[in-house]
């Protein structure tokens, strides 16, 4: 597990329609480690899966991607890869966390296959918090070479269709460097990730390729 946990507090609706009874991100004190720079993220639980799962006294547990057990290096050339997988992996299997990325550029490299996607970079799970210091300054970037449909990140092989419920993604960037595969003709951000209690604020999707919002977040 990561640098420490957080507490949620009572439950919020989302005022936008996809976002209602969806996760919110709130402020408090400063993660231990990082010099007090950054506040610390607070999940609050609301309806349906967190709530009912988690419940909003819940004790949240935080994987910050860069601590151990994980040694995620944000540093733009280490593939950074394996290391969220796992964190993510984490905690989903404890029914839920914050899975934390600190200032950084995090190069994904490490390419799985799955049918009915093609190829995906990252796993993501019901119940999980994807959380960044900022779009400017937390990014999630794709390795070069990567093949055509290549998924940042996707939910497709979490339970075989891709139905995630009860997720947060917040304060980071997808970059697909478009312009790093020359053999993609198409890159998605996030795919596969059905709009139920989804929550993505402070979301960047950058150098995807192909046409339409669906290259984007689909």
């Amino acid at each position: 597990m990561g640098a420490g946990e957080v507490l949620g507090g009572p439950s919020q609706l989302s005022r936008r329609g996809f976002l209602t009874r969806s996760l919110v991100l709130t402020a408090g004190a400063g993660i231990a480690g990082l010099g007090g720079t950054l506040l610390e993220p607070m999940i609050v639980a609301a309806q349906g899966p967190w709530g009912s799962t988690l419940g909003p006294s819940r004790r949240l547990p935080l994987f910050d991607v860069t601590a151990a057990p994980y040694h995620a290096r944000g540093d733009g050339s280490a593939d950074d890869g394996p290391a969220i997988q796992a964190a993510i992996d984490d905690a989903a299997a404890v029914g839920g966390g914050i899975v934390f990325l600190p200032a950084g550029t995090y190069l994904l490299k490490s390419l799985n296959e799955q049918t009915g996607v093609r190829y995906y970079l990252l796993n993501y799970y019901s119940g999980v918090a994807l959380v960044g210091s900022g779009r400017e300054t937390t990014i999630l970037q794709a390795g070069p070479g990567m093949p055509n449909e290549t998924r940042i990140i996707s939910a497709n092989s979490a339970d075989g269709t891709g139905r995630v419920t009860g997720a947060l993604f917040k304060n980071f960037t997808v970059d697909g460097a478009a312009d790093q595969q020359p053999d993609a003709q198409s890159m998605v951000g996030i795919s596969n990730v059905w709009t139920d209690r989804i929550s993505l604020l402070g979301v960047r999707v950058s150098r995807v390729k192909g046409t339409g919002a669906a290259e984007g977040v689909c």
